[in-house]
């Protein structure tokens, strides 16, 4: 059993950070010590990893929790586990469209405007950027 600093130093989260994850229900430590100290064991380390490892990956406290239950169903088919990876995927490509094409949207308007300076300084007072994104 380990006390909750050498919970978060072994799965490289902080104490508040596993203390949040209790508050929201994510975690449970196993035990308290006599002196009410909050201990995990490896199972409870195991769990911390995992929500680690999820939310690196996108999900949500949400989403992780919900990882967590099938974790904890052994009757839990993989094929829940898996749609709702594949849906993070779907989501994670969405947004990887907008972004490509904010991208592009803005390195237009940059362009634009550097062309705008070249051909015309703007006047100390106005910006053409902003003229253009206004219109």
């Amino acid at each position: 059993m380990y006390q909750i600093g050498v919970a978060a130093e072994l799965s490289g989260l902080s104490v508040d950070t596993i203390r949040f994850y209790e508050k929201r229900g994510l975690i449970k430590p196993s035990g308290r010590s006599a002196s009410g100290y909050r201990l995990f064991n490896d199972g409870d380390l195991a769990v911390l990893r995992l929500v680690v490892r999820t939310h690196a990956l996108g999900f949500s406290l949400r989403e992780i929790g919900q990882l967590l239950n099938f974790r904890r169903q052994p009757t839990c088919a993989c094929s829940n586990v898996r749609m709702m990876i594949e849906k993070k995927l779907s989501q994670l490509r969405q947004s990887i469209q907008r972004l490509s094409a904010l991208e592009v949207g803005l390195a237009q308007e940059l362009e634009r405007c550097n062309e705008m300076v070249q051909t015309k300084p703007a006047e100390p007072s106005s910006c053409p950027l902003l003229e253009r994104l206004v219109a």
